[in-house]
Parts: structure tokens; sequence; C-alpha cells
């Protein structure tokens, strides 16, 4: 049976056009694709087009080349497979009218689970597709939906994180934290996700970049001797100058004359109503 009428010529989109007309229908189907309790009429010409799993299924010497069904088995995303079958028939992986009942963040697992499958039975060009989609939609959703949007990136870079052949989305996800770092370290659950990655590196890291986000603090006094700096630096924490934390006596209250206050890069005398030394000023830490 001709998909097209008699004394016509096929355009140069005509291949996809059959690809679409083909899809899910029995019409020259070879080959049946079953999946949690579900099946797709296939064509393996055009399954085997796209993916590489499906060429040497197709192609090799196992009895699945010259069987009529292929089993995908129950471990996958039914709506991942079926959104994978749609794109080898050159239709829209993510439409929403046949996948969804509404746009939500939860989409963000969606192409999670495409890509997984794309990974899985070799779809190079749907991987390239459903990272683009999901950082699309990270970056677009990112203002009112934060904790969902962590949910995936738990999903990509936990230490029970889902494992790929193709890494391209986790580093996508990877540029997504590293531009929105700051406002990331603040929710409970990344944070968690960081410290049971490598629990010192991680404990580390938060600390640094807690102490980086939440505050710049004017360095203006030593909390015990009220000494004023002369610089401004960053931490979040209590700043004491070496003085105070050797256990010197405040530069501003009266010294014994000929007693010495040791701090980094040497020593210096401090004597009854001298101004504090430019060590004392200089030489200010975070506890």
């Amino acid at each position: 049976m001709s998909l097209f009428k008699p004394g016509t010529t096929p355009s140069v989109n005509s291949s996809a056009r059959l690809s679409h007309a083909l899809f899910n229908d029995q019409t020259l189907s070879d080959v049946r694709i079953e999946f949690n309790g579900q099946h797709i009429f296939g064509h393996k010409a055009i399954l085997a087009r796209q993916s590489e799993y499906f060429f040497r299924a197709f192609t090799g010497q196992f009895p699945i080349a010259s069987s009529g069904t292929i089993s995908l088995g129950d471990d996958d995303d039914p709506k991942a497979i079926h959104a994978m079958v749609r794109h080898l028939y050159d239709l829209p992986y993510d439409q929403a009218s046949v996948l969804f009942a509404n746009s939500t963040s939860a989409d963000l697992m969606f192409h999670i689970n495409v890509f997984e499958v794309a990974d899985k039975y070799d779809v190079p060009s749907l991987r390239v597709l459903a990272v683009g989609r999901f950082a699309w939609l990270m970056e677009s959703i990112w203002s009112s939906k934060k904790e969902k949007v962590c949910e995936a990136i738990q999903r990509l870079c936990a230490p029970n994180a889902v494992s790929f052949a193709d890494r391209s989305l986790q580093a996508s996800a990877a540029t997504f934290c590293s531009a929105h770092i700051l406002d990331l370290i603040k929710i409970d659950s990344f944070v968690k996700m960081l410290e049971e990655g490598e629990p010192f590196a991680g404990r580390l890291l938060t600390a640094v970049l807690k102490g980086k986000s939440e505050s710049v603090i004017q360095t203006k006094k030593c909390d015990t001797c009220a000494t004023v700096a002369d610089s401004t630096i960053q931490a979040n924490l209590t700043q004491k100058c070496i003085s105070c934390i050797s256990g010197s006596a405040s530069p501003n209250a009266p010294l014994n004359p000929s007693r010495n206050v040791t701090g980094f890069g040497g020593g210096f005398s401090a004597g009854f109503g001298n101004a504090p030394s430019l060590q004392h000023y200089k030489n200010f830490l975070p506890l």
C-alpha cells in the first residue's frame, strides 16, 4: 500500500512524514515493542536508524533479530520509553498533550528518565534534546520551585545517583549548580547531599560557601579589644586579632612596657598608652 497519491513525487521531507504516519501503526509493522505491560507497533528499519541498540538487536546473530517481538522489560519509566520511540519516528518526544495531564516541575524527572533510556538504548540525538530541555526547564522554574530543582539535582549528583555512560546531563546539572551555588547552599537538602557525598570535603565546601554567601563583614573592631582594623575581610565567624588570640592584653589597656606580644610575622613591644601596632591591625583571623 502506498502512502502517497498515485502520480505524485515524494518531497524531500517525505521520509519524516512516512515515519510520522507509521508510528504505532500496524501497517508494515515487523516488530512489536513490549514494555511495562504496554506495547507499540514498530518497524525495524526505522527503529535502527538512530539507535545503536536496536540496530545491533535487529542485525545480529541472536534470535531477536528474526523475532516479531522485542521486550524492553519493566525497569524503565513507560512514558520515557514511549517518548523515545516517538523520537525515533521523528515526533516531538515531550509533546505535553500526549505525555502529561499538565506541565509541572515533575517534567524535570521525566526529562531525566528520557535521558536514561536514551543512554541505555544508545540514542545520541535524543540525549542531546533531553539535556537541552532539562537545562531550559531548570532555569525556567528555579525561582518558584527551588526544592523541585534540588530533587532533580540529587537524582543526578547524589551518592546514590543514577549512573550514565554519557555524562552530559550530569555536566549540565553541575553547570547549573555552579551558577546558582549561593542560593543552593541555603537549601538543606542540597547541603545534606554535599555532606553525604564526601563527609569531610562536603562539610568543608559547605562551610566555605556559607561563609561566602551569608555575609561580608566589615571588620571594624576586634571583639575583645575593640581595636579598629584597617582592612575588610570576608567571613561569617567571630573576628579576633592576633594579640587577643594569643592571650595578650588589649593594646588599648595598660600593658607592661617590657612585655612582648607575638603574632604572625614576629613580635612587637606594646607599652602603656602606645598606639596599636601595624601587626595588630593587620592580623585578624576568623575563629
